[in-house]
Formats: C-alpha cells, structure tokens, sequence
C-alpha cells in the first residue's frame, strides 16, 4: 500500500478486526492533511510582498499570545489590514468579518489560498456564513455542519493569467462593448483554453489536487462583485464539474480547463449585461469547492 500522501490510494482505517477504506472524502483529505502538517499546498516560496508581511507579523503575535485574537492596536489593526486584503473592502462585508471572523479564520483562509489576493464575494459569502452560525446558530444546526474543505484561487492569479496570456486588452475590450455574439464568445473561450498558468501556481495545483485525491471537485466563480449586497450575479458565471479521475496529469489536465473556463465566463455577454457589473470594475477569481457527497 502507498503513503498517506500518495493520491491514487485511499487511506486505510485500522480497526482491531479490520482494515476498510476511508472514501468519505471529507474524512480521507482530513487524514491526508495530517501528513502534510497542516499545509494542504506545501508552499517552498517565501515573499516579502505586503501581503505576506502583515502575515507573518500576525503569526508572531499568535505564537507569542495564543489566547489573543486583537488584544492590542496594533493587532486590530494588522487583522483589518489581513481582512481587507483577501475578502475586499465592501463596508457591510468587512464590518462582518471584523466582527465575525477570528485570527484563526483568517489563517485557515490563507492556507487554502492558492497565490495571492482576493477570494471574491462568493466565498467570503459561504465562509461568513459559516462563522455566523458557528458562533450565534443553535447548537444542533452547528453540529450537522459538514467540515468545511475547499481552496481559493486568488484575484491576482486572475490578472496574471490575463497579463501573462495577452488576454487583458481582450477582456477590456469586451468589458467596454455593450453586446458580444455568441459566436464571438465562443471564440474568446478557446483563446483562454490556450492560456498558461506560471510554474509556482503549477506546483500549488498540483499540491491541492493531491490532497484531494480521485474525489470529485468543482471549480466555481467568486467574483469580487458576486453574492454581494445589492449584486447577486447568481447563474451569471460558470461552474465546472470535474471527475478528478486518472493519473496525476491527466487530473491536472483537466482541472486546468475547467479553471480556463471559469476564467472566461468574466467576459460572458450575460454577466456583462447585469445592472452593476461596471462595465470592466470588476474582478474575477476562482474558487474551488468539494463536490458535496451524502454524510456517513
């Protein structure tokens, strides 16, 4: 049998009498998770950008005073500062999750991040959700929650893909004409299907996908704009099912389309068309969500 770590092998529960399989794969990635010591990306870079500065600063407070969440000014402030910077700046949003969303949250958030920025409306929605219930819903409704196990594609992994693929002109072009064909968005979809992601991103997809295993997965919009107040866009961009089977490049193969796709729902005439949209003010991310499966 392989490791732990090894995603082509479901890990094994050893009972007194017996040796079954966990496929719950809830609880198969929570075991998996353990072998990468709380780090499902595995990340081996280091930054000196903002965003990863106010990150470790918040880090050192935690391991110097574990029972404090913002317990000084300075804390506080470096916690509105990490909040802004992955969930936005939306004023009803943000008080949320100044109130709502512990240092713990924010970290746990961090750690499912793949590169940088932010998660976009859609997720932020979900996990606010979440904390809500968490602390002020009834102790039953708390208990039937399903852990919570998804990652997030980062709005700047977004803009790099458009930079690095020749593709921002196009989406600025789009975003500033009142109508496109559907012929025509046909053909601005097989120029993102040509796109190509940077050798780092690579490496945390292919570490998340591990962690997952052969469990199937969906990729889902989360624009900053999306299930926002005032501005649902609900059905306006795409969600992709993947079976998540076959070796590991044929998963990563067709996890890649399935985000491309996603990609190039941002531009869709429909998503265009909705009352504040902004004509190209907004910002697309992806974030990736376990295809739900009945509880044990």
């Amino acid at each position: 049998m392989g490791s732990l770590l090894d995603a082509d092998v479901l890990p094994h529960l050893f009972s007194e009498n017996e040796c079954r399989p966990l496929s719950h794969s809830g609880r198969a990635a929570a075991v998996t998770a353990i072998g990468r010591g709380g780090d499902a990306l595995l990340r081996t870079q280091t930054s000196i950008a903002p965003w990863d500065s106010v990150y470790r600063r918040l880090l050192q407070y935690r391991e110097a005073e574990p029972e404090g969440d913002a317990s000084t000014p300075e804390i506080a402030a470096l916690k509105t500062e990490f909040t802004r910077m992955m969930i936005g700046e939306s004023g009803d949003i943000h008080r949320l999750a100044d109130r709502y969303f512990t240092l713990d949250d924010l970290f746990g958030i961090r750690s499912r991040l793949i590169g940088s920025g932010r998660i976009g409306g859609k997720a932020a929605g979900m996990l606010l959700a979440r904390a809500v219930i968490a602390r002020d819903g009834e102790p039953e409704v708390v208990e039937a929650l399903d852990p919570h196990d998804s990652f997030y594609i980062g709005s700047d992994v977004f803009f790099t893909f458009l930079v690095n693929n020749d593709l921002f002109r196009l989406r600025l072009q789009l975003s500033q004409e009142d109508r496109i064909s559907p012929e025509d968005f046909e053909e601005v979809e097989q120029r993102f299907l040509q796109g190509k992601f940077p050798a780092n991103i690579l490496e945390q997809f292919r570490a998340m996908l591990d962690y997952f295993g052969q469990a199937p997965i969906i990729v889902r919009s989360s624009s900053l704009l999306e299930d926002s107040f005032g501005n649902a866009f609900a059905g306006k961009y795409r969600s992709e099912f993947c079976p998540n089977q076959g070796d590991p490049e044929e998963r990563l193969e067709g996890f890649l389309q399935a985000v491309m796709l996603v990609y190039a729902s941002a531009p869709d005439p429909d998503a265009l068309a909705y009352p504040g949209a902004g004509h190209g003010e907004s910002e697309s991310s992806c974030d990736l969500v376990r295809a739900c499966r009945l509880r044990e």
